[in-house]
């Protein structure tokens, strides 16, 4: 059994906060090398003068998780808002790569 996240999506919620009822656990030693998740909020806009970026999370079962339609004014902030939203998680997270979308 690989790490599961289980995420509560709360509608009225803003959507930096949609992985701070994250749960990691790991059931058995096996690394599954296939997992991969993804959490992007597609409703999102970006605002004026924004810029868009996308994040994937490394884990150490191997596992990725992507994060997309995140909005901020510099690289910086935007890193902020990923470590931010995988707070929760952050023992278990192997590297994070970070890209700016061309959008």
């Amino acid at each position: 059994m690989h790490i599961l996240l289980i995420v509560r999506k709360i509608k009225s919620a803003p959507a930096h906060n949609l992985l701070k009822n994250c749960i990691m656990f790991t059931a058995d030693k096996h690394i599954v090398q296939d997992s991969f998740a993804n959490i992007t909020d597609y409703s999102a806009v970006c605002p004026k003068g924004m810029k868009c970026f996308f994040a994937y999370a490394h884990f150490t079962d191997f596992s990725n998780c992507l994060l997309s339609n995140i909005f901020a004014a510099d690289r910086g902030a935007a890193l902020q808002i990923v470590l931010d939203r995988f707070a929760d998680c952050i023992n278990y997270l192997s590297g994070i790569s970070l890209h700016a979308s061309d959008d």
